[in-house]
């Protein structure tokens, strides 16, 4: 199956071979990997309820060959699913959703709770609103939240080097801040 997936998608495939190269390189630098999991594209983009089973096969394959080391630091569930064009629209299934992986983190890691894994989320972007909802939703089941903020752009811009050295380019206020959350 890993092979049929990996054939029609290769550049967005992760084999569990490379998955091994990963945490090993990880391992050998002494780093952690927070790894994004899928939620988009096994819910057809937000419009049937979240498959589980691949998501269930790479957490038990992890957990059983990597329960004892901590090098796995923590689960995301969808890469900035708020943002523009993947706008999670059904809240209660996306929290549904984290509920699901949160008893699968726990019940896979049961025995080695010390390396279990975090679940964080809603790694998203976007207005304090759509976070402040999305929290609400799901923070009962996460360990950490996390919000993207992109200070220096998407990328495209030309003088991101120059900006990248200029202290001031982080100071700059955008209305997302601790008053936002009241």
């Amino acid at each position: 199956e890993e092979r049929k997936t990996c054939e029609h998608q290769p550049n967005s495939c992760l084999t569990m071979a490379r998955w091994e190269d990963i945490l090993a390189f990880a391992f050998k630098v002494k780093a952690r990997v927070v790894f994004t999991l899928n939620y988009l594209g096994y819910t057809q983009h937000d419009t049937v309820d979240w498959d589980v089973v691949p998501i269930y096969r790479f957490l038990n394959y992890t957990a059983s060959r990597h329960s004892q080391s901590d090098t796995v630091y923590g689960f995301e569930l969808g890469n900035e699913p708020l943002h523009k064009g993947n706008k999670v629209q059904n809240m209660e299934r996306y929290a549904k959703s984290h509920e699901i992986l949160r008893n699968m983190i726990d019940t896979l890691w049961m025995h080695a709770p010390s390396s279990k894994p975090k679940l964080m989320g809603p790694a998203t972007t976007g207005s304090s609103k759509a976070f402040s909802k999305a929290l609400s939703a799901i923070g009962s089941f996460l360990d950490v939240a996390t919000y993207h903020k992109y200070r220096l752009g998407d990328g495209e811009d030309t003088n991101l080097a120059k900006k990248a050295i200029d202290p001031s380019s982080f100071k700059r206020s955008d209305g997302f801040d601790d008053a936002s959350f009241k």
